[in-house]
């Protein structure tokens, strides 16, 4: 029997995206630029330039702590490892955050 696929956790993902995105934009300058899933989850630009990648995780269940063995945290760096290789970001230009709606584990702090 084929399983069920429900998409309601993905389309909560991108709206959560939508809503960081729009909070990010309503603490900058008019000339800052925001882009959704274009190089990561939210691209803010500075004058042509990017300046942050968020990756934004949102989970229903949040009942796990976010760890360094964490699959969020393995699949942010290998995000961000590829968009540096690839050129898309800039290691001294850009910052890095990672959004979650997880607790942090406290042997990460």
């Amino acid at each position: 029997m084929k399983q069920k696929t429900e998409a309601h956790g993905s389309f909560l993902g991108y709206l959560y995206q939508s809503y960081y995105a729009l909070s990010l934009i309503l603490e900058h300058d008019n000339d800052n630029e925001i882009a959704i899933e274009k190089f990561d989850d939210v691209i803010l630009f500075e004058n042509g330039k990017i300046v942050n990648a968020t990756q934004v995780k949102r989970h229903l269940d949040n009942s796990e702590n976010l760890t360094t063995s964490s699959i969020d945290f393995w699949r942010t760096l290998a995000n961000w490892c590829y968009s540096f290789s690839s050129g898309n970001l800039r290691p001294n230009e850009t910052m890095l955050t990672l959004i979650t709606t997880r607790n942090i584990a406290p042997t990460c702090k």
